[in-house]
């Protein structure tokens, strides 16, 4: 049975996964400063060439996508479901890194905390905490 650290931090893992949809999801029309927009990369406009604005897009989605399937999965290994206990810390590495990645391609100011979520998540995963 899994402690209450343990279930706080399965449940964290899945909602921080499931943030994620929000690149997937379509874009409120009635939002002006939305933050969930594939359609810019402040890194991808500073490349020399930069790239088409439809495959940017899939390389979000597909990103986002990645990232709340192995966080999910990585939550539910967390909270002990069999199988996905095993193989929890490699679910949250590729999730964190997924992350870190789409958050960085397309950077916005509300995302400060995003990527110093993702490294802890890393480091909690690489350094076997919590056991699940």
């Amino acid at each position: 049975m899994p402690g209450i650290v343990q279930i706080a931090f399965g449940l964290f893992l899945i909602v921080h996964g499931l943030i994620h949809v929000s690149w997937i999801a379509p874009r409120p029309k009635d939002a002006e400063d939305y933050p969930f927009d594939l359609s810019r990369s402040p890194i991808n406009e500073r490349m020399g060439k930069p790239i088409e604005p439809e495959t940017l897009a899939l390389l979000g989605r597909t990103a986002a996508t990645v990232a709340v399937v192995a966080f999910t999965l990585a939550g539910l290994g967390v909270l002990g479901v069999p199988v996905l206990s095993g193989i929890w810390r490699v679910c949250a590495i590729v999730g964190a890194f997924t992350s870190l990645d789409v958050t960085t391609m397309f950077w916005h100011r509300w995302f400060v905390a995003a990527p110093i979520l993702d490294v802890l998540i890393m480091i909690a995963a690489f350094a076997g905490w919590p056991v699940a």
